[in-house]
């Protein structure tokens, strides 16, 4: 893949694959092979509408409107507050070296301009909420195995 034809995506709905590229928008019931009563019913609890447009729009209306996480395959991968992103391992963002990646995404949509050296104290308070919010969902997890009966 070529990384600058790459383009972040959001899913919209409860079920697998009901996702689109920011620049797409939702898309009309009617275009999709879906139940139209579920969709609009997940549509409604996100804020969204039938061909919404993203961009500019916040996400998560009615719940967490500045933080995401992103989980890769090797675990936790990055966080993003509010205008910034971080990469704990700049190395899941594709740079070399050791430590933080950090870009202001509003900015810089590529990400390709690490400013980690340059506001440490974003850094500092974002990897506190990333440790937290992870100590949190470690707490709260059920191991995978089966349920007593």
């Amino acid at each position: 893949f070529e990384g600058d034809k790459i383009e972040p995506m959001i899913t919209y709905g409860t079920n697998p694959g009901m996702g689109t590229s920011i620049s797409d928008g939702i898309p009309y019931s009617k275009d999709l092979n879906v139940n139209k009563k579920t969709f609009l019913k997940s549509l409604n609890y996100m804020n969204y509408t039938e061909g919404d447009e993203l961009i500019g729009k916040k996400l998560e209306a009615n719940g967490r409107p500045d933080l995401l996480f992103w989980h890769g395959a090797d675990g936790f991968q990055a966080i993003r507050m509010g205008a910034w992103k971080l990469f704990l391992n700049r190395r899941d963002a594709e740079l070399s070296g050791d430590g933080p990646a950090l870009f202001k995404v509003k900015d810089d949509i590529k990400e390709r301009n690490d400013l980690s050296k340059l506001f440490p104290a974003i850094v500092t308070k974002m990897t506190g909420v990333a440790s937290q919010r992870l100590e949190s969902i470690k707490t709260r997890s059920i191991p995978l195995g089966r349920v007593k009966q």
